[in-house]
């Protein structure tokens, strides 16, 4: 008989990152613990059909502000907006925790969830650190790529320390780290030297919801990191809506195009997306939660939606074109489909640069997003048989309900049995 237990759950970022906490937290409930969420507006109604307790931690004016920065998708002043942004919420983020945590409740924290890792520190509360790419652990054997194109692997592990050191200071640490030692002094705790080398991993479990063939464990990571697989979470709603489903048997499998939920300036590829379909003669499907990016007028062959979800919808599509987020990734991989892909900032280089290597995509940087290079290179991706074989190969791969009692498992197991 399972113990019950309490967890907290604390996600950070957009729909990628927030709705597989959600997830987790659906399976606790199912398995008999009593969960909170601690989460953004936009988020809220997602973590309560989940049946857990809900906490807004902020506001929908604040993640709208976030996302719409003119700079947030930069690669190299987008981690600065979003660590600004974290930093300004850590006293929010604690009094969060604090007013929704037991003497024996038990924290998962996403990777950038800092005022968890603090409230560990305080309270003794053991917490687990959940990274959703590998991207986020520093190793001097597979070094994260912040291009697609930038592979350091080959120099010697001092200067691919040095490298990760020198980007630390220079690009992580100055929008962070004073603003948190300031908070930790406040609340009689040391200050810390980094961040992201060691302190953000909890050390009483970390776990990593990607396979070990897509992030394959390194020497250097932490020894307590477990890996489980993609959660493949999908939004509040799993049915398919009409118009989609009706869309879907009219014709040919569509390309669908998807920029990612928290893009506001995506016009640019949305605009490209609809010359490279025009191009290839083929159907398509515009994915936006924010359709002022769409070009006015849209042929009947061309779909605008607002939302759908992915892993009803993408095996009977042709290929994905986006960002190379973590979780638009992993679904695509699922369905066993091509990508196509435009990283701009965040772990989205590092993915593409894995997709790339495992056979089943090609990319384009933004500033070469244009209807005619997107047209050749997926008439290329379509039409190779390796790219096939590879897509259906890795999707074999790929079972999210076992990823998500693996996950449940895992967190059960680090959470100790309250007296």
């Amino acid at each position: 008989m399972t113990t019950t237990r309490h967890f907290v759950l604390t996600p950070v970022g957009s729909a990628g990152d927030v709705l597989p906490f959600v997830r987790i937290g659906r399976l606790l409930r199912q398995r008999g613990h009593a969960v909170t969420i601690i989460t953004s507006a936009p988020f809220a109604s997602h973590a309560r059909n989940s049946g857990a307790q809900v906490v807004v931690a902020q506001s929908q004016e604040e993640y709208d502000q976030l996302t719409k920065h003119p700079h947030v998708w930069r690669v190299t002043k987008g981690p600065a907006v979003v660590l600004e942004a974290v930093a300004a919420g850590l006293e929010r983020g604690y009094q969060a925790l604090t007013a929704a945590c037991r003497s024996d409740s038990v924290l998962v924290g996403h990777s950038l969830a800092f005022p968890t890792r603090v409230y560990e520190e305080l309270h003794g509360n053991p917490a687990i650190t959940v990274h959703l790419s590998p991207a986020l652990f520093r190793t001097e054997y597979a070094v994260p790529r912040v291009r697609p194109w930038c592979d350091v692997s080959p120099l010697p592990r001092w200067c691919k320390r040095t490298l990760w050191q020198l980007g630390e200071r220079l690009l992580l640490h100055p929008p962070l780290l004073p603003r948190l030692n300031a908070w930790r002094h406040l609340r009689g705790l040391p200050a810390i030297d980094e961040v992201f080398s060691a302190w953000m991993h909890s050390p009483h479990r970390v776990l990593g919801l990607f396979p070990p063939w897509f992030g394959p464990p390194q020497p250097d990571w932490p020894a307590q990191v477990r890996l489980t697989s993609f959660l493949l979470a999908d939004g509040e709603d799993p049915t398919v809506a009409k118009e989609v489903e009706d869309f879907l048997a009219s014709g040919e499998p569509p390309l669908v195009f998807a920029p990612g939920s928290a893009n506001r300036q995506a016009a640019f590829f949305f605009h490209q997306a609809v010359a490279a379909a025009r191009r290839l003669g083929c159907r398509a499907i515009l994915q936006t939660g924010h359709p002022e990016q769409l070009p006015s007028q849209l042929p009947p062959e061309i779909l605008p939606v607002a939302y759908m979800p992915f892993s009803r919808v993408l095996g009977r599509c042709a290929a994905l074109i986006h960002h190379a987020g973590i979780g638009t990734s992993a679904q695509a991989l699922a369905a066993g489909i091509p990508q196509l892909l435009m990283p701009m900032a965040f772990d989205q280089p590092d993915n593409t640069a894995r997709l790339v290597q495992l056979g089943v995509a090609a990319w384009l940087p933004p500033r070469r997003f244009t209807g005619a290079r997107l047209a050749r290179r997926l008439t290329d991706l379509l039409g190779s048989p390796q790219v096939a074989q590879a897509c259906t190969q890795w999707a074999r791969q790929l079972d999210g309900d076992a990823a998500g009692h693996q996950t449940c498992n895992l967190l059960e197991a680090a959470a100790p049995i309250p007296p």
